[in-house]
């Protein structure tokens, strides 16, 4: 593979045998050059190889929403950086419900050094966006050939997204819960939300199904880390005040970590194994007993009594969930539900109005006649 240097015009030849892998395409950021095969990714400066890496089936090399790395498939995105490690970050590119491609994604191209992609029945260009996640290297860091140190990622517990006027209104089903779907766009079943239900009535209760159920936590591999929650936006500012969140992160296998972050004051009330019930009580899929009724592996959260929230109203709080899944402290997996926005069980214009339930995908109405989007 030959680099010609577009200012000296000095001409720099890597073989494939030092590259280690087929060349199926190439990016340039800065003194950096990145080359792909259909799983591997090498960074080369200067004709020398830096590092690779095997991210998984690689689509699309380049940059993208301001950071540098690969695309993947169900909207991965893979951050990258010239040295070993060369994996940065995970992300997860932000889903266009109008786009062709099954996975409301298509495979980007880079232009004028952004990454776009053809959506909509016309298939006009679209430029390509991430969700927010806490992202570790910028493209600027992507760009330089320095040495960087061998560090683990902190735990991915729910991060929360930026505030969103955004509002997917949820449908009732037939038992009385108003429910939103998501789509299949996790790596992993276990880590993908499939629906998330809410009943407002009395006792606030959320449930968050999964595609799949998760490894029993007594049994789980040394390193995997499973949690699950839910964001909550009880002020009406659009700015999320609670962190809701449960994992397997506890000293006796099989035992829970549960917990609640004011996001005002950044104070967490915690429970590290048993007796649970404070300061969230949940039900996990690891409880399910054979002769429960059949049904999704479904993660349940409520407040018992004096710890729920004193500005919780669960006719107007707005939410949504998430979930992640880390091995040895990096990012394999995640999902939020809905993707983009909140969900909230009342119309937004009037509190006790019920979302109208209609066709799939087709707007939801508020009884009062607004609309809203419905997923």
């Amino acid at each position: 593979m030959a680099v010609i240097d577009p200012d000296t015009l000095e001409m720099t030849v890597t073989s494939v045998d030092a590259i280690g892998h087929d060349a199926h395409r190439v990016a340039v950021a800065g003194d950096v050059v990145y080359v792909a095969s259909s799983n591997e990714v090498t960074s080369i400066v200067d004709g020398d190889v830096r590092a690779t890496v095997s991210p998984g089936e690689t689509q699309y090399l380049g940059p993208m929403d301001g950071v540098f790395g690969v695309q993947l498939p169900n909207r991965q995105f893979t951050v990258l950086r010239a040295n070993d490690p060369m994996v940065a970050d995970h992300r997860q590119i932000s889903i266009d419900p109008s786009s062709p491609a099954p996975s409301g994604v298509g495979i980007a191209s880079e232009i004028d050094g952004e990454a776009w992609a053809e959506t909509g029945r016309n298939y006009d260009l679209r430029r390509v966006e991430l969700l927010a996640g806490p992202a570790t290297t910028s493209l600027s860091e992507a760009m330089a050939d320095q040495p960087t140190t061998t560090s683990v990622l902190p735990v991915w517990s729910g991060p929360v997204r930026d505030g969103s006027a955004l509002v997917h209104g949820m449908a009732a089903d037939e038992g009385g819960l108003s429910t939103l779907q998501d789509p299949l766009d996790a790596a992993v079943g276990w880590a993908d939300v499939e629906r998330v239900a809410f009943s407002p009535e009395d006792q606030a209760h959320w449930y968050i199904e999964l595609a799949a159920k998760p490894p029993l936590a007594a049994d789980r591999e040394s390193g995997l880390l499973i949690a699950s929650g839910l964001v909550l936006e009880t002020t009406g500012d659009e700015v999320a005040d609670y962190l809701v969140g449960i994992d397997n992160d506890a000293p006796e296998p099989g035992d829970f970590h549960v917990w609640v972050t004011d996001l005002a004051t950044g104070e967490t009330d915690e429970q590290i194994g048993p007796p649970y019930g404070l300061p969230v009580e949940f039900v996990h899929p690891d409880e399910q007993q054979p002769g429960d009724p059949p049904g999704p592996p479904t993660v349940l959260f409520t407040f018992l009594g004096p710890s729920t929230p004193a500005d919780l109203d669960p006719e107007t709080v707005r939410f949504y969930a998430w979930t992640s899944a880390t091995r040895d402290g990096e990012v394999v997996a995640w999902d939020y539900a809905p993707d983009t926005g909140w969900s909230a069980s009342m119309c937004p214009e009037g509190p006790g109005d019920r979302w109208t339930s209609v066709e799939p995908r087709e707007p939801l109405r508020c009884d009062s006649g607004m609309s809203r989007l419905g997923r």
